[in-house]
């Protein structure tokens, strides 16, 4: 009897969890797509569809601007950032911390950077961590973290 019991509690918790799992798996991949999206109108440089990707209140963590603030106020990339390009490397982790905001982890190469004279730097690394809010049912940047990673 106890076996039941234990048993009927188990499908029962499956069955109230399965829908929930389920949804978190469409917004891990809406986050996956949001990012990836983002990151093609970067490398494009895609002013308008870049900074589409953005909540109004975004906010880089490693330096304290708004995200895509002087991109936004130009309407175009800063110069030493024309010819960088992006790809992701590694997945690390997307973790919900409500059904509305989630944590997306990994770590980015990016090639064609330049320095503040205008001079080739070497292929970079970095590990991301960006904050996405769910607003008006789109997946939006809210905060990045960055950390450049030596070679």
């Amino acid at each position: 009897m106890r076996t039941f019991i234990t048993l009927t509690i188990a499908i029962a918790l499956l069955i109230a969890v399965a829908p929930v799992m389920a949804d978190q798996a469409a917004d891990e991949a809406a986050i996956k797509k949001a990012h990836e999206q983002r990151i093609a109108a970067y490398n494009a440089k895609d002013v308008k569809a870049y900074l589409t990707f953005f909540d109004e209140d975004c906010t880089n963590a490693y330096n304290g601007n708004s995200c895509g603030a002087n991109i936004r106020e130009s309407g175009e990339f800063p110069e030493a950032r024309k010819t960088n390009q992006v790809k992701k490397l590694e997945e690390r982790s997307i973790v919900f911390i409500t059904p509305d905001t989630a944590i997306h982890r990994y770590v980015a190469g990016i090639t064609g950077r330049l320095d503040a004279d205008g001079k080739p730097l070497p292929p970079g690394k970095a590990e991301r961590a960006n904050v996405f809010v769910r607003k008006g049912g789109k997946w939006l940047l809210a905060v990045t973290f960055r950390r450049l990673m030596e070679e």
